[in-house]
Order: structure tokens, then C-alpha cells, then sequence
């Protein structure tokens, strides 16, 4: 199915979703070149620098990115192997020094250990093969399955990438996270490798699966270990602070987080999974870091869900904790209510009125008697004087469906040009895998882009702009594509 006007205003769009890897890669070109545009073609189409709009299909045929020049343009593919899940990881981030953004791909099955690959932008779109590749080291460490990115400052790139079932000190599935730099001239090294234990209250736990959620900032790297037991409770989940000061190669020491320690919400119970989703917002002051805990209980409402934030001091490359929300705080207009799992996606930007505030996907909200439709929130920063919104695909002109799972994914994007200072207008994407097509096949999937106004910061309500629904370009007709299973972030560049 190609992609649906919901709105006047053009979309620009970064998807992913899926599982993950493996590659022997062709690009297909659009079926008007020219209709890439000039300048870079991916992200050029629109005039617009800092996002590239790419979807990873791991679960159909051999796994795919697809990638999309603009609305109405005919997307373009790249093409994984049969059984690699190629598309499960995807990220952006400026490698080479042309000033067009290049694509990062996580393959975590590929030949057994997993690998992620590194596809250059140019003005004819991404080219095939890919030009970097970096693999694991053991086979079923799934390396590859999560990837965040730094850009440095001297050129090239920062990558960490998720092995969450690697065996450490003779645990297995213990996880892992490698650190690597790639440079602007292409090649690669290995700096680090980070876990549990380089962190302050870290544990290094058999079936853990340390590296299974990442994000970057430009003062470090946040690690979600959802599954990781606390105080014997079973998958009460943790999340790993590991800073990488101005002008360091590795990272510092870390500090781990559970609902444990102090001025964190709440306490650690089996199966909350505190670090299923965590972001860090770009800038702004002050820096947010949010922390997901959507099977969290709020009295006796199961799986309510709740949101912890942290305040980054960008100085000191320091967490500390801040407030927590649940939808009832969030004044979203709704009191928490079991099985909502408010928490299960973040993002954030820089955490003012302008930027939306703080995104909150609820996947599990019931609309009516249509349960899992799905639901997001923008909920105001705290101490802010912004108000609250709660959104749902029929508030948005859309259809609410049972089993959408609206809400279940979430990218904050908008990124400035190596050469430029002007950040470009900002994107909220919010991934339905659940959504049907509209001639009634199941879970085909959806992301929905939204424009964040730009608007003096005000205490009104946070104004999005719905652009366009995408569906995948040529698999909308093949049930449990889950288009929109995996958003991932647009990441942070060092300060030049």
C-alpha cells in the first residue's frame, strides 16, 4: 500500500521495524530518479536536511529497508538474506564527510553471530553494498540486535552495538555491548566492550540480556536490561548509565539504576521491566533521560505502566533522578488503568512546549470496546507550564481498531546538517504494528507522522500536524508485515 495524505503538509519519515540482520544488499532505484531531488536523495527530496525516511521489514522474505525519498515517491529497497531478519535495527548518523545521511543497519543473525552494516548516502540514494561491516564474535550473541550512534566531533562515528545473549564470565545470555569507531575514510576499530560489571550497583546476571535497548547522547550511552532480576525478583529490569566525557575513547564508569535506588518511583517487583524503553533528549535545558516501565502496577491496575526521568548534567556527565508520571499524573485526562503499559515507548527532543514535551506511548489503551487500540501522550516536562494531551488514531482522523497497538513505537527526529547550526523542522513518528489494511489484512502495520509546530513555547496544549500514514510499498497486502514494529532514533553529534 503506498502512502495516505492525511494532512496539507508534506511528511518526512525515519521507520524501522522488525528483528534484524544478515545482508547481501541491492538497491532499487525509484522509478523516477529524478524525483529524488538534488543534493543528497535520500534526504533531499524534500528540501530537508537530518532524516531519512527508512522502514526495516526483518520478517518479510529475505528482510528489508525500505526507504522513501518523500511522499508519493515510489520507495526504494534494500535487500537482506533469507533468514537473517536484515532490518531489525536502523539507525542515521552523518559517517562520511559528503553532508548526506548514512544508513546504519543491525543484521543480529547474520552468519550466526549477527553483524551491522554501514550503507553510505549519496545523491543517488543509499548505495549496495553496504560500505562498512562489523560482526560478532560468537555464534547466537545476536550481535547486532540494538545499535545507537555518536558523531564525533574529528568526523566518523561512534557505534555501540547490543550482543544481549552473549555469555560473560561463563553466564549465559549475560549480554554484552561493543563499543566500535567507524571513521569518515571507512574503516573500523574496536574501542571497548562494556557490561554490567563496568558500572557502580551493575550485575553481570545469566538471561539478562544486557544490550538489548540502547540509546545514545553525546555525553554517553544509556543500556535498558529489561529482563535483569533485582533483589530475586524475576525481570524487575534496570537501566546503565555509562558516560564518555569530551575528548575521552572509552566510557567512564557507569552507575546502574533500579526502582531500588534512591529517588526512584516506585519498588522493584517481578516483571515490571524498568528499561524497555529509554531516550535522551537532544538538548534544552533542563536534559531529560526517560525511562519506560510499562508492566509497572499502580495500585491494584496491572500493568499500568510508568515513566521515570532523570535529569542529565551535561558537565559532570551525571544522572540524577527527577519525577515519575503515570497517565493520572500526566493529566492526560484518564486515570492509569491496567494493561494501558504506559511507558512501553519514549521520546523525547529537547523537552519543551515546542518540542511536544515528553512522548508516552500507551499501546495497550482500550478506545471504547476496541481493545489494544493504542494511545500516546505528550505529557508537559516537569516544571513546565505546558498541558498534557492524550492522542488516539480517532483523534487524529484515523480509525480506532482493536489490536492496533497504536502507540507501541516512538522517534523524536530532526537533525542539522554537518555544515549548518538550524535545526530542521521536528517529526513525531508514532508506530501502529498492529494496524490492518484497509481491505481487511491483518497486522500489515502503520507509522504516522506528525510535524511538531514550530510556535513560541506557550502553556497551551502541545500542536502536532498529522502528514501521512505509510504503509510498506509493496508488502501491505501480506499479513504481519508489522510495519512500524522498530523507530529508531536520530542521534546526537558532538559539538564541533
Amino acid at each position: 500500500m503506498s502512502a495516505t495524505g492525511v494532512g496539507r503538509r508534506r511528511v518526512v519519515l525515519l521507520l524501522a521495524s522488525g528483528l534484524a540482520l544478515g545482508v547481501t544488499s541491492a538497491l532499487v532505484a525509484p522509478a523516477s530518479p529524478a524525483s529524488a531531488g538534488p543534493g543528497c536523495g535520500a534526504d533531499g527530496a524534500l528540501g530537508t536536511a537530518g532524516v531519512v525516511r527508512a522502514a526495516g521489514m526483518p520478517s518479510v522474505g529475505p528482510g528489508t529497508v525500505e526507504l522513501r525519498p518523500g511522499g508519493g515517491i515510489p520507495a526504494l529497497r534494500l535487500t537482506g538474506t533469507s533468514g537473517t531478519g536484515f532490518g531489525s535495527a536502523l539507525s542515521t548518523a552523518y559517517v562520511d564527510a559528503d553532508a548526506c545521511l548514512d544508513l546504519v543497519v543491525g543484521a543480529p543473525l547474520a552468519d550466526g553471530r549477527g553483524s551491522v552494516q554501514v550503507f553510505l548516502g549519496g545523491p543517488d540514494g543509499f548505495t549496495a553494498p553496504p560500505a562498512v561491516t562489523l560482526t560478532g564474535r560468537s555464534v547466537g550473541e545476536r550481535f547486532g540486535t540494538q545499535v545507537a550512534v555518536r558523531e564525533r566531533a574529528a568526523g566518523g562515528v561512534d557505534v555501540w552495538v547490543g550482543a544481549p545473549r552473549r555469555t560473560v564470565d561463563g553466564r549465559t545470555r549475560a549480554g554484552a555491548v561493543d563499543h566500535l569507531v567507524v571513521a569518515a575514510d571507512r574503516t573500523s576499530r574496536r574501542v571497548e566492550t562494556i557490561t554490567a560489571a563496568g558500572a557502580a550497583g551493575g550485575v553481570v546476571q545469566a538471561s539478562a540480556e544486557f544490550g538489548s535497548v540502547l540509546t545514545a547522547s553525546v555525553e554517553g550511552l544509556v543500556v535498558g536490561v529489561p529482563r535483569q532480576d533485582v533483589g530475586g525478583r524475576t525481570d524487575a529490569g534496570a537501566a546503565y548509565w555509562f558516560p564518555l566525557p569530551t575528548g575521552a575513547e572509552r566510557v567512564g564508569r557507569g552507575t546502574a539504576w533500579t526502582q531500588a535506588s534512591p529517588g526512584v518511583a516506585g519498588s522493584p517487583e517481578k516483571g515490571d521491566h524498568f528499561g524497555s524503553a529509554v531516550s535522551v533528549s537532544w538538548g534544552g535545558r533542563p536534559r531529560w533521560v526517560l525511562v519506560g516501565v510499562p508492566d509497572e502496577d499502580i495500585g491494584t491496575r496491572k500493568d499500568a505502566g510508568l515513566v521515570q526521568s532523570f535529569t542529565l548534567d551535561a558537565r559532570r556527565g551525571a544522572l540524577a533522578p527527577g519525577s515519575s508520571v503515570d497517565e493520572t499524573q500526566a493529566r492526560a485526562g484518564v486515570r492509569a488503568t491496567a494493561g494501558h503499559r504506559f511507558g512501553a515507548a519514549v521520546a523525547v527532543a529537547d523537552g519543551s512546549c515546542l518540542s511536544g514535551g515528553w512522548a508516552v506511548g500507551a499501546p495497550g489503551t482500550d478506545v471504547g470496546s476496541r481493545k489494544d487500540a493504542g494511545a500516546f501522550s505528550l505529557v508537559a516536562p516537569t516544571g513546565s507550564s505546558c498541558t498534557s494531551t492524550r492522542f488516539t488514531q480517532g483523534s487524529l482522523s484515523q480509525h480506532d481498531e482493536s489490536g492496533d497497538r497504536f502507540g507501541a513505537t516512538l522517534s523524536s527526529l530532526g537533525r542539522t546538517r554537518p555544515d549548518e547550526q538550524t535545526p530542521v523542522s521536528q517529526l513525531l513518528l508514532v508506530g501502529a504494528p498492529g494496524e490492518d489494511s484497509s481491505g481487511g489484512v491483518r497486522d500489515v502495520g502503520s507509522v504516522t507522522s506528525f510535524w511538531r509546530l514550530e510556535q513560541p513555547d506557550d502553556p497551551g496544549p502541545a500542536v502536532l500536524l498529522p502528514s501521512f500514514q505509510y504503509f510498506s510499498a509493496s508488502d501491505g497486502d501480506r499479513a504481519r508485515t508489522a510495519y512500524g514494529t522498530v523507530l529508531p532514533d536520530a542521534h546526537p553529534r558532538a559539538v564541533r
